[in-house]
């Protein structure tokens, strides 16, 4: 039997484990070392396993729950009987009430104000209070006769509350406005080297019926494109049609995308109708993961005597290089070009690629996604 003091002691130290410990079994394990309490054995392994699977907070409210043997203290069995648990946690939002209304009573300082302030019983607000102060370990207020002033802990937590409310208040806000009006959007990946100028018809089309439209555009990789679609964080995808793609994929081929040699007008082969890899023997051509692998293919099949020059960055930077005279640049013809630079089909051999839409098979889509699909269908079917 352990007396009133003992077991306060013990509840403390159980306390101060899971606000140090955290959810690291190892960690878990040296706090309680320094703690000087000791796991048995089976309780050890009991606990790393809990500790995996729920969390070190959890575990210890299983432990605190019923009479244990938690641990030992010397050759001091310790033995815990707890009714209802005073772990610190931190409130769900379903439970803000207590967080409301300990920020209005230290605005006001006077619990009688403050429980009319919230429209509650004086009575149910002390208990929400008390309720809040054993979730967090301490107490956050304390009187003196007529006086009510916070005490350390309160004056420190206050701020993570009052902004964990304002957070909470905000989220519920818009919430309510996304059921009243939900958001129509669509969002697209790109991968490198693919502009937005071939489906910005079907975009517009999309527009037109869904004037509320929220549209997003994401440029990246094909690998992150394709997490990304599968994390619900895109609709759809723009990707080259040799890129390898997980079964749960739907795809429909749309355009080639063919290659230009992109050059300023004063370039001895801005005159010619087209160029050829004999042309461009010689010639220092910029290239980047942006470019659509072109450069790449030319050279593995018609390399010799071409520069290759890796310049990363974004499209329009290695453009103002050209401009700039510090080679060619070799890029879908589908990519805006600013006005002081000129175009010329590559031919001999002739560049391109097949470009094609995916999308996660099976997950539904909303209105601007389903009208985008079946326009880009129609679009290069027909």
């Amino acid at each position: 039997d352990l007396t009133n003091e003992r077991r306060r002691s013990i509840i403390s130290s159980l306390r101060a484990l899971t606000r140090i410990a955290g959810t690291d079994p190892a960690q878990l394990r040296r706090t309680t070392e320094l703690l000087g309490l000791q796991f048995h054995q089976p309780l050890r392994r009991k606990a790393d396993h809990l500790a995996q699977k729920t969390g070190v907070r959890t575990l210890l409210k299983q432990f605190t729950k019923r009479d244990l043997v938690i641990g030992h203290r010397g050759d001091l069995p310790v033995r815990v009987v707890v009714r209802n648990p005073t772990l610190p946690k931190i409130p769900a939002m379903a439970a803000n009430q207590p967080v409301r209304y300990f920020v209005v009573l230290s605005r006001l300082l006077n619990f009688t104000r403050a429980a009319e302030a919230c429209n509650v019983t004086q009575p149910a607000l002390t208990r929400a209070i008390q309720r809040l102060e054993d979730e967090l370990g301490g107490p956050l207020v304390y009187r003196e006769r007529n006086l009510t002033q916070l005490t350390e802990l309160g004056r420190a937590m206050l701020p993570h509350l009052d902004a964990m409310l304002a957070a909470a208040e905000n989220a519920a806000e818009l919430a309510a406005v996304r059921q009243r009006k939900p958001v129509t959007s669509l969002k697209i990946g790109l991968a490198p080297g693919i502009g937005a100028a071939a489906i910005a018809g079907a975009v517009r089309e999309v527009a037109k019926l869904l004037p509320d439209l929220v549209l997003r555009f994401e440029e990246a990789a094909v690998v992150m494109l394709i997490e990304s679609m599968l994390s619900d964080q895109l609709d759809c995808a723009i990707l080259p049609a040799d890129c390898p793609l997980p079964e749960r994929f739907n795809h429909w081929p749309l355009y080639a995308d063919r290659a230009v040699a992109v050059m300023p007008p004063s370039h001895r082969l801005a005159n010619m109708e087209a160029v050829t890899s004999d042309d461009l023997r010689g010639e220092v051509v910029l290239h980047d993961e942006r470019c659509g692998g072109f450069v790449e293919a030319l050279c593995r099949d018609e390399g010799e005597g071409i520069l290759a020059r890796r310049c990363d960055g974004s499209t329009s930077y290695l453009l103002d290089l050209v401009a700039a005279g510090l080679g060619l640049a070799i890029v879908s013809e589908r990519i805006r070009l600013p006005a002081q630079l000129v175009a010329k089909p590559v031919v001999e051999p002739q560049l391109s690629r097949q470009i094609r839409l995916a999308a996660i098979a099976g997950r539904p889509q909303g209105p601007a996604m389903a009208v985008f699909i079946k326009l880009c269908r129609a679009e290069w079917t027909a």
